[in-house]
């Protein structure tokens, strides 16, 4: 990932520069190659295996994730967000999520069943999106809106399709100006994941890989894709999201192709350009080649295909880095052109020598290419056999992992929780402290054996970017064996302080800035374990300047037993600034039983196990042995894992909304047991903020009303303001300066403030205090740090907190408060229904009152595990006495009814089938007349097959 996100940094913010080279972008030579001379379905499929392999950013925000892309892929020139679902104005706040927008899937994902796979993450169909908007479109398909709109934002509408006479229920319906975007992106989905043809289960959708499309939905996105032209943006758009992932969307590329898959070319091969230019069909630039991890000694052989067109000279194979000095070779280092041209393969073997992990360049130059291609190869060993980080851990579920033994006949797990050792050596403290190189690291062994430390270093990654480098060894000859229950401090060589030094049982060598112990703060620490990371402090890829780091000594908690290569703050605990008297201290606290969810487990010669039916937000271990006829072999460590929070359920809008019902909806979370709704009304009155920025403040004077106290004080510059001016505080040593706040009218829900310790201030404290029934208590006291802050707190209702009252006890230094903001009042929830238990995903309630908002919010759970809240849906119940919503798709007519549901407009020679989401099986019947009842115990969502002598339809409708 972090390759991908250094090529996004440089080679997207380039992009972005250059916006008139993004409009006349070159398709690389031959990309589209493999397409020429096919038609109609040939045409889509060859397509898709041009497109399908694509290298994706994670699903969410940050650094290399979705939001990241967002950044570079839809960002207006003055830092807006380019929304097209709406015409509220938001701005990037680096690759955060921004408020009131998600990461919107233009083609819903529950469309494939909710699976987190490429499609998930894939940037061609993802946009920011207005999050009401977002909510309202729902997973309704696309259309044109009739008659009176559900929601008009007066940029995107959704109401009742009247786009041909097939479909006529909800649909979503973008600007004029956006449809051929939306076609484009519906168009690439259907094809660079054409193999989801069994998923796919929507209106607009069947069971096939051509023509994919139901008639209604394919008239519609070849009209977008015809009347809305590709625009300069949306290429721009597609550039830089090739940048990222590699892939082209060749319906952006050329819009026409949809003629020659599904309009009345289908017959003729599409005239793309001629290629005269050398190329390589195989492998693609920047193809990678992953060996995964070996043992010493082990070796692996992977297949290079090597394919050309218009070659004319031999092309020539080398490393650029690593080679053979990894434990890589070729099966030959040239290719005559006459052998590209009719295909070659060449065979790279994998023989690792030494332990550690790299990326090896392999460079194929020559042939007459403009452009030499690259591919990356990863590769790692050890000498010992090992457990490796599980991936793909979700709330449920997650895949074990183990390098292969070459003696092993098979393979024997144990998942437990509940330690009663560790798994390895973790990074058990961290010293940055405020003079110079006064820093540390701390080892801690929890194992149960000694250790070898002469397999074990430490790597910082510089700046918060880039590869983890600067290697530090931790074998030494003063202190070679790690015993088990003792801590192991690194001091740089570089430090002063004598105390830290005293302390120490190895010092680092003094190179200062060349340093590995020369972290500053924002550089991340990797424990390596045979050249193979195994724990990490530190927050990775954040940049230079994050202050995670900075002058402040960090601890592990005693329960932590198992190192992470991802780090996690809540292991940790910030023992404030320059606190060197708890190194050597530390131990682990362990369980005083282990709890098995199998143990003995043979899993055969396979190098993973996928595991289900985790607990959510639950800690594992899991242990592997080697079985070989020589004897049992157990890897060195174990490993574990931390399933994630279970996830909120995506809540959709209300349906058959009446003056006294609705039925509130939701979308699947893997996992779920059940969910729980909450409905309710909101009462009180409207949220107030008070915004205090001491603009007209001289030496502490005048507060703003209703304020007292001593701060004698200001500050006229930005260093201490955060908005010029600032309220200062500067008692004598030892002394104290206050203020206090008015008393507010309503209870205070939310307090923030930015401070700053000016000129130091090692020993000061800042104190926060409430006032809540008339009696004062402390909220927080804030110690020294070497840089502004901002602080928040929150508070509820029933506290009945009125008022503040800020202390600043001085040591050392001055202090400088800025923008002090108070939130008080608003309306709190009035429930009628509170944590009522559905199965299914879908709750109606009834005896409602007419014209009323409602609002209903939902959580999933497994067992006594909650998720968080889902987002709240508002719903106004009608004034009048409305009539239950018919659903239509396909023809037919769908119609809710006390026990189950109506089917209308069929022929009467129909298998009808009902499934659940998950796809169980509960009835089946033949149809003997145009109508048919269905019969449904509950409410919620339900996937109805209809088998015809025409062909197969699958729909989705909620009851």
């Amino acid at each position: 990932m972090k390759k991908t996100t250094c090529l996004l940094r440089y080679g997207i913010l380039f992009l972005l520069l250059t916006v008139s080279s993004l409009i006349c972008a070159q398709i690389p030579a031959g990309y589209y190659y493999q397409a020429h001379g096919k038609t109609g379905a040939e045409l889509k499929t060859a397509l898709h295996n041009i497109i399908k392999e694509a290298s994706m950013l994670k699903y969410g925000s940050g650094e290399g994730a979705t939001w990241e892309g967002f950044f570079y892929t839809d960002q207006n020139p003055d830092g807006s967000v380019f929304d097209m679902y709406s015409n509220e104005t938001r701005y990037f706040n680096g690759f955060n999520g921004i408020d009131g927008m998600h990461i919107e899937h233009s083609l819903p994902n529950s469309w494939w069943g909710g699976i987190k796979n490429n499609a998930y993450k894939d940037l061609y169909h993802l946009y920011p999106a207005d999050a009401t908007m977002n909510m309202s479109k729902s997973n309704n398909p696309l259309g044109e809106v009739s008659g009176t709109p559900i929601r008009d934002n007066g940029l995107s509408k959704m109401g009742k399709n009247g786009f041909g006479n097939t479909y006529t229920g909800n649909c979503f319906e973008p600007a004029d100006i956006y449809k051929g975007d939306f076609a484009r992106s519906y168009f690439y989905i259907a094809t660079a994941y054409e193999d989801y043809a069994s998923l796919w289960n929507s209106p607009m959708m069947q069971n096939n890989t051509w023509p994919v499309w139901q008639s209604w939905a394919l008239q519609l996105l070849m009209e977008w894709n015809k009347n809305d032209l590709k625009s300069a943006r949306e290429e721009e758009r597609a550039e830089a999201v090739y940048k990222i992932q590699g892939n082209r969307n060749p319906f952006i590329d050329y819009p026409d192709l949809v003629d020659y898959i599904w309009g009345d070319k289908t017959s003729t091969p599409y005239p793309f350009p001629d290629e005269t230019e050398p190329f390589l069909i195989s492998p693609r630039n920047n193809k990678t080649l992953d060996f995964g991890i070996l043992l010493q000694g082990d070796n692996k052989t992977i297949d290079l295909d090597i394919q050309g067109k218009n070659l004319t000279e031999t092309l020539n194979l080398y490393w650029k880095t690593g080679g053979e000095n990894s434990g890589l070779s070729l099966s030959q280092e040239s290719v005559t052109a006459n052998e590209a041209i009719n295909g070659k393969t060449i065979h790279i073997c994998y023989m690792p020598q030494t332990s550690g992990t790299g990326i090896d360049t392999l460079v194929i130059k020559g042939g007459g290419l403009t452009d030499s291609v690259i591919v990356k190869v990863s590769r790692g060993a050890t000498e010992d056999f090992m457990a490796l980080p599980a991936t793909e851990t979700t709330s449920t579920q997650s895949t074990l992992r183990w390098i292969r033994h070459p003696q092993a006949t098979g393979y024997r797990i144990d998942l437990y929780s509940g330690d009663q050792q560790a798994g390895d050596l973790i990074i058990s403290s961290y010293i940055e402290g405020s003079k110079g190189y006064d820093k540390a690291i701390e080892i801690y062994n929890g194992t149960g054996k000694d250790i070898d430390l002469s397999k074990y270093s430490l790597r910082k990654q510089t700046n918060g970017s880039g590869s983890f480098g600067t290697e530090l060894s931790l074998k030494n000859d003063e202190h070679p064996i790690l015993a088990d229950g003792e801590n192991f401090l690194i001091v740089s060589g570089d430090c002063t302080n004598e105390a830290l030094i005293n302390r120490a049982q190895m010092i680092a060598p003094a190179e200062k800035e060349k340093s590995l112990m020369s972290f500053n703060g924002d550089d991340a620490i990797g424990l390596y374990h045979n050249g193979i990371q195994i724990d990490v402090i530190g927050d990775v890829d954040t940049g230079k300047g994050a202050t995670w780091g900075v002058n402040v000594t960090y601890m592990r908690k005693t329960e932590v037993t198992h190192p992470t290569t991802v780090c996690d703050w809540s292991e940790w605990v910030n023992l404030g600034q320059d606190v060197i008297d708890r190194t050597g201290t530390f131990t682990m606290q362990f369980a005083p039983e282990s709890q098995y969810v199998f143990e003995d487990k043979e899993v055969g010669e396979q190098t993973e196990y996928q595991v289900s039916g985790l607990m959510p937000n639950h800690r594992y271990t899991y242990r592997v042995t080697a079985l070989s006829a020589q004897g049992e072999i157990e890897a060195v460590n174990t490993m574990g894992i931390k399933t994630s929070p279970l996830e909120s359920p995506e809540v959709l809008d209300a349906t058959e909304i009446t003056e006294n019902s609705f039925v509130a909806n939701w979308d699947i979370v893997s996992g779920a047991e059940h969910y729980l709704i909450d409905l309710y009304t909101l009462i009180g009155d409207e949220e107030v903020e008070i915004f205090e920025t001491f603009t007209n403040v001289k030496d502490g004077k005048p507060l703003p009303e209703g304020w007292t106290g001593n701060a004698s004080g200001h500050y006229e510059s930005s260093t201490n303001s955060k908005e010029p001016n600032s309220l200062a505080f500067k008692p004598e040593k030892g002394e104290e300066e206050y203020i206090q706040t008015c008393d507010y009218p309503a209870p205070v829900t939310e307090l923030s403030f930015w401070y700053k310790f000016v000129s130091g201030g090692i020993g000061s404290t800042f104190k926060i205090e409430k006032k809540s029934n008339g009696i004062w208590s402390e909220i927080d006291i804030i110690e020294f740090v070497n840089s502004a802050q901002t602080a928040s707190y929150s508070f509820t209702k029933d506290e009945n907190i009125t008022a503040f009252r800020f202390t600043y006890h001085k040591e050392k230094g001055n202090f400088a408060l800025d923008n002090v903001s108070v939130t008080y009042g608003g309306t709190k929830p009035e429930y009628i229904v509170q944590d009522k238990i559905v199965t299914g995903l879908s709750c109606k309630f009834e005896n409602l009152k007419k014209d009323t908002e409602y609002y209903y919010q939902v959580r999933s759970a497994i067992g006594d595990i909650l998720s968080e809240q889902s987002e709240r849906v508002a719903v106004k119940t009608s004034g009048n006495t409305g009539s239950i919503e018919k659903n239509e798709q396909n023809g037919l007519i769908f119609c809710s009814t006390n026990s189950g549901f109506r089917i209308l407009g069929l022929q009467g020679n129909e298998t009808v089938s009902v499934y659940t989401p998950s796809g169980t099986s509960i009835f089946e019947t033949r149809a003997n007349s145009a109508v048919i009842e269905i019969p449904a115990s509950s409410r919620g969502i339900y996937i109805i097959g209809i088998k015809s002598s025409s062909g197969y339809k699958t729909m989705k409708v909620i009851r």
